[in-house]
């Protein structure tokens, strides 16, 4: 545990193998790539993507201007100082008997410095496809200098589609991803019972213009609200 936030070390080595099996139990998934790019860009950008559910899979948190490379041998980090500290107690993987080989490249404010460690990343990246998620276009500094970076060596990196491969790779659930689902179907059936049916009816009969976005605020709010949170009457378990 470092500043406050808490990464199950045991449970990260264990679904980081996962991910390598699939991998190499289904290649084509991958497109064939050689290695795997998990690029986050600024923390506002962050929200329903792929990129995120990936990092909150694997590490129980998300971390912005952030790289993950995944590799047939191991899984390399690239973040600032400040985030690996986070990430100590999975690269020292203490209490894990099946670990994954972990490497963590930390930024710094020398340009020397990151310039070296993303010519170390390029290294990785170029021995073939790399299989990213095309769809996503991450912004940030963190993103700009990447780019800005790969434009000045004129690397032109052969990027595929991960979207298949990551849905390949999650749709296994261990026991506790099993728990997490069937705590977030007895919430969402609660939400919809106890407070979104009654709202949505509420915005029809009084003929109300209400965006969608509105909608999706005012249901969320039943579950960062104390007082409406109670009254959706989530057993404790």
């Amino acid at each position: 545990m470092s500043g406050g936030v808490d990464i199950n070390a045991v449970a990260f080595h264990r679904r980081a193998k996962a991910f390598q099996h699939a991998w190499a139990s289904e290649p084509a998934e991958f497109n064939s790539a050689t290695a795997v790019l998990i690029l986050a860009g600024k923390a506002d950008d962050a929200v329903y993507l792929k990129s995120s559910s990936l990092q909150q899979w694997l590490l129980g948190y998300g971390f912005p201007d952030s790289m993950i490379i995944i590799l047939p041998e191991k899984v390399v980090f690239v973040l600032s100082q400040k985030r690996a500290t986070y990430l100590e107690d999975i690269e020292r993987g203490r209490g894990v008997t099946d670990k994954v080989n972990v490497e963590i490249l930390r930024r710094t404010k020398d340009e020397a410095t990151n310039t070296a460690i993303f010519e170390q990343v390029l290294g990785y990246l170029s021995k073939g496809p790399v299989a990213t998620l095309t769809k996503e276009k991450p912004e940030g500094k963190f993103v700009d200098e990447w780019n800005s970076f790969l434009k000045a060596r004129s690397a032109a990196l052969k990027l595929v589609d991960a979207s298949a491969g990551l849905a390949v790779a999650l749709a296994s659930k261990d026991e506790d991803d099993q728990k997490c689902v069937e705590t977030a179907a007895k919430l969402t059936s609660l939400v919809m019972r106890n407070n979104f049916v009654e709202e949505f009816q509420g915005i029809v009969s009084e003929g109300k213009k209400v965006t969608h976005d509105k909608l999706c605020t005012m249901t969320e709010a039943c579950l960062t609200d104390e007082k409406k949170f109670a009254k959706l009457k989530f057993p404790r378990e």
